[in-house]
């Protein structure tokens, strides 16, 4: 795919992704382009060349949602090419002198690792327990280094859990709409009184197309500030389905534990934004699987 008549585009990496599609859907800008491994494949520097080189000497902004994410491999070999990814991404636009106005790196809250120490917020230590979080941390930290000594805007956006209706079983609020609606029983590894805080995706494409219309350098946990147990979001749909959950209590692993998080900086950054919290968003959840299904 060749995007050489576009002014200055916006290119979003990784648009078949739930997050990278979503972004797209909602930003409704013809100057906002998605890429897919078959136009760059970023573990390729042949590949990613090839498709760079069509801004050699121009300005673009890039919305980084490439990935391979926890919930599909946490190995060495995953940590291996999401490192590799962002690698190939600075040696190509170092090479073929592309000028990126704005960076929106979409990392991640496993950067924080087990068990840290509550409210989260962006100061929090970074100690990433599993290969997922690492190449997170990692990626970030290349970022950083390479950004620091040129004109791009630099947003790293570390995200929680993102649920919407089209992620593709990917959230607790999927599976767990998916196991009530269908009398399967839900698993809750240790105490269903575990909370967590989980962003509705129109929330974080509202965070990234205000990043691009007003680029900041900025590290943001994007999260909502209010955090729910998992019986609590249980009963939220069981209330809404009116039908009974089935669940199934197992022994606790090292992802039982609470996460709330300090979200001041993130409502200074966007002072007039309401956070849809989690009713709101099971709400719009529901309607919009009724009009996929």
């Amino acid at each position: 795919m060749t995007f050489i008549n576009y002014e200055n585009p916006v290119l979003v990496i990784g648009k078949n992704s739930f997050i990278g599609s979503s972004i797209l859907n909602f930003a409704k800008n013809n100057k906002i382009l998605g890429v897919s491994k078959n136009d760059c494949n970023l573990l390729s520097f042949e590949s990613t060349e090839s498709f760079f080189s069509q801004f050699k000497n121009r300005a673009v902004d890039v919305v980084f949602c490439s990935g391979i994410g926890r919930h599909l491999e946490d190995s060495l070999r995953s940590y291996r090419k999401n490192v590799c990814m962002i690698e190939t991404f600075l040696h190509t636009i170092q090479t073929k002198n592309i000028i990126i106005n704005t960076c929106i790196f979409l990392s991640s809250i496993d950067v924080y690792g087990d068990f840290p120490n509550i409210p989260v917020c962006e100061n929090t230590k970074i100690l990433p327990s599993g290969y997922y979080g690492t190449s997170k941390a990692s990626s970030e930290m290349l970022l950083n280094t390479y950004f620091s000594n040129t004109e791009t805007k630099l947003a790293i956006l570390r995200l929680p859990g993102i649920y919407g209706a089209n992620d593709n079983d990917t959230s607790i609020i999927s599976r767990f709409y998916n196991k009530i609606k269908n009398n399967e029983t839900i698993s809750i590894f240790g105490s269903d009184s575990i909370k967590r805080d989980f962003v509705y995706i129109n929330d974080l494409c509202f965070y990234v197309n205000s990043l691009l219309d007003n680029p900041k350098n900025v590290l943001l946990n994007i999260a909502s500030g209010k955090s729910y147990s998992l019986i609590n979001i249980i009963k939220c749909i069981e209330n809404r389905l009116l039908k009974k959950a089935k669940i199934d209590y197992k022994p606790s692993t090292n992802r039982s534990y609470d996460l709330e998080f300090n979200t001041a900086l993130l409502k200074k950054t966007f002072p007039m934004f309401q956070t849809t919290y989690i009713e709101k968003g099971i709400d719009d959840y529901l309607i919009q699987k009724k009009m996929i299904n």
